[in-house]
Formats: structure tokens, C-alpha cells, sequence
């Protein structure tokens, strides 16, 4: 929760690129978040992410991030594209 809300905070209105990854820390875990690429439009941002290795490239997830004001739902038809359809 705490990752998606400094995406929100750090890249609104932009797509973003990233890798979660899940540390041992201590007792518990700890997500890593690792920010690959991120901007306003999708096509530079999938071209910086072709350079990444194979494996990193299976693992990283591209999101639009919305300029929503806070506490309004984002439904599906609302986002610029759509991920599986």
C-alpha cells in the first residue's frame, strides 16, 4: 500500500515501469520497489525497458499512474489502455 501511494504522490498524470521484490529484513519482509523507467508517454517508457535483460523484463509491470484527486476511484474504462484485453 505504502509503494502505490509514493507512486502516486512521485508520478502522477505518468506511466511508470516497475519491479517489486520481496527482502528478508530482520523478522519480516520488506517490499523493494524497483522503478525502471517512468514518463508521460508509454512508448518511451517500453522502449526504456527493452533495455533491460530478459529476466527483468518478465518481472516488470507498466501501470498508468492517475492524477485523480485523492479518494476518487479509478475503474477500468477510466484508464487510457487496459492490461489482458
Amino acid at each position: 500500500m505504502r509503494a502505490d501511494r509514493s507512486l502516486q504522490k512521485k508520478f502522477a498524470g505518468q506511466y511508470v515501469a516497475y519491479m517489486d521484490a520481496w527482502k528478508q529484513s530482520g523478522a519480516g519482509k520488506r517490499l523493494v520497489r524497483r522503478i525502471w523507467a517512468h514518463g508521460p508517454f508509454l512508448q518511451d517508457v517500453s522502449d526504456r525497458v527493452a533495455r533491460l535483460s530478459p529476466a527483468q523484463r518478465a518481472r516488470t509491470v507498466f501501470t498508468y499512474v492517475s492524477d485523480l484527486p485523492r479518494n476518487t476511484l479509478a475503474v477500468a474504462y477510466d484508464l487510457p489502455w487496459r492490461l489482458g484485453n
